[in-house]
This record gives structure tokens, sequence and C-alpha cells, in this order.
């Protein structure tokens, strides 16, 4: 139970702070295009491109440099490298550093044309919201299974960072309670038959004090017990309510998360001429942390 207990905490602990690593090797570009270092944007967005695998992660990166390019003054070769991208990844949309620039906006709307990837949305935008709406409703069908990943990872693929966070931890901490529940009426079982075998090798099983002991071991053995049946219970409670908001959406943070999330953003940014900007200065480092007394420490920091 111990070395089961040690493995899964840390495996916990690596993905809690795996957030960071999460975020992939994008944002240096993305950083430096928002100081507006777009000469270090494109190298960085490009040494990118040729680390990452999948197509659509490639068309990022590309379209990165494409706009860092086209900042630059360099209009022609920025297309040239939207149009790469749009091969790779016909939805791939401009970064959200890059919206509401015109000159972008104009040299990524003609490389769609060139690519034959655009998509009319008439005057009012209404195409792009049926197409937003349409890729949140795929990604709640209850025959995805990655709605039905444990420890909040349902709601960190659909862009749902915050509440990933807070099911992730009422799972996460609820079995690390069970756990150590557990572990520890098995201990009191262990010191209970040590002390009765050692009370009958002295004859001394009619003695108050070591009655007075099985009493107190027994009730404690029973408040383990019930605590980490308590525990399991958050732990499934938590991981039901996250397949609930990952299928049905009951809270609504889709609407918002469908734009925010890489996955969807495509078809958010697809006929939007919007100048609006997603703030990505809040950051999460979710810690657990072995402490001096028994049990564990949670702890959380916040970044601005």
């Amino acid at each position: 139970m111990k070395i089961f207990s040690r493995i899964l905490l840390c495996f916990l602990s690596l993905w809690l702070t795996s957030a960071p690593l999460m975020a992939g090797p994008l944002d240096k570009a993305k950083a430096a295009f928002t100081k507006g270092d777009f000469k270090k944007a494109s190298s960085l967005a490009g040494k990118a491109g040729k680390k990452l695998k999948s197509k659509s992660e490639k068309a990022e990166a590309l379209a990165l440099a494409g706009a860092a390019t086209v900042k630059m003054g360099k209009a022609g070769k920025g297309k040239a490298k939207f149009v790469k991208a749009l091969k790779l990844d016909p939805n791939v949309s401009l970064p959200t550093e890059a919206s509401g620039d015109k000159k972008v906006e104009k040299a990524f709307a003609s490389a769609q044309k060139k690519a034959g990837t655009k998509v009319s949305d008439g005057d009012s935008g209404k195409s792009s919201d049926k197409l937003t709406k349409t890729a949140s409703k795929g990604d709640r069908s209850p025959g995805n299974i990655k709605n039905y990943l444990p420890f909040g990872l349902n709601s960190y693929m659909q862009g749902k960072t915050l509440t990933a966070v807070a099911f992730g931890a009422a799972q996460a901490g609820g079995l690390l309670l069970f756990l150590n529940r557990k572990q520890a009426a098995s201990d009191a079982d262990k010191d209970a038959k040590a002390v009765i075998a050692d009370a009958e090798a002295n004859s001394a099983t009619e003695e108050p004090a070591f009655l007075q002991f099985l009493d107190d071991n027994d009730a404690f053995v029973k408040k383990a017990n019930s605590e980490a049946s308590m525990a399991l219970l958050i732990t499934m409670a938590g991981y039901g309510l996250s397949v609930v908001d990952s299928l049905f959406d009951p809270l609504g943070t889709s609407k918002s998360a469908s734009v925010e999330h890489p996955s969807n953003q495509a078809y958010a940014n697809l006929g939007s001429g919007s100048d609006s900007r997603i703030d990505k200065s809040w950051k999460f480092d979710l810690q657990i942390i072995p402490s001096r007394e028994s049990g564990l420490l949670l702890s959380m920091k916040q970044e601005f």
C-alpha cells in the first residue's frame, strides 16, 4: 500500500506541476511577439515548427511566424508562410496575439483565398458563431472518450483550465486521502496484533490498560475507514461531476473556452473581425508537498 501510494503521489505531483510543459514550445515565440520583438518571434516560431510533430501544431507555428514576418514589413514572405500553414491544416487561424491587425488579417485572407480555404461568413459573422458552437458540441459528444478522462484532463482537453484544476484537485485529493486513511487503518491493525500477541505471552489480556487500548484502537480503525469511505465518495463525485460538465456543460464554461482552446480557436476566428484579445496573464502552479505532520500539504501559487 505504501509503495502504491508513493507511486501515485509521484504521478499526481508530476501531473499537477506539468501545466507549464503542456503549454508547448511556442510560448517563447508568442511572448516575443507580444513584446513587439517580431524578428525573434519569427525565428522562435520557425524553430518550434521544426520540432513539433503534428500538422496542426506545425501549422500554428507557421501562422505565428507568418504574422511576425508581416509585422516586420515583409507581407509577401508572411503570406507565403500563411499558405504553407493552411496547406498543413486548412482550419489553422491567426494567433490571438495578432488579432485586430489589419495588415496581418489582409495577408492571411489573401493566403486563404490562394490556398482555397476561405470560408464566407456574410456580413454578421453568424457562420463563425455556428462553426464555434458545432465544434464545441462535437467535443462534448458522448462518444468522445476524452470526455471521460479522470483528474480533470477531460475539462482541460476542452480548454477549461480552471474547471480542470478544480475537478482534478477534488479527485486527486480525495484519492490520496483515501489511501492515507486506509494505510492508517492497516497500520493500526498491525499494531493491535502485535500488542495482543505480547499481552497473551505475558498473560495480561485482562488488564484494564490492555482492554482500553483495544477499545481505542477499534474506534480509531472505524474512524479511519469512515474517513476513507468519505474520501472515496469525494473522488467519485469529483469524477462524476467532471464527466457531466464535459458532456452537458451546465455552467456554460465551454462558450468562452471554445474560443480560448487551440483546437477550437480556428473555428471561432473564421469570419471574425473583432479586436478582442485573450488574456493569458494568469498562471497557476498547483503542487502536492509532503508535510512533516501526517498527511499532505496542497499549495497553490498564482502569478500575474
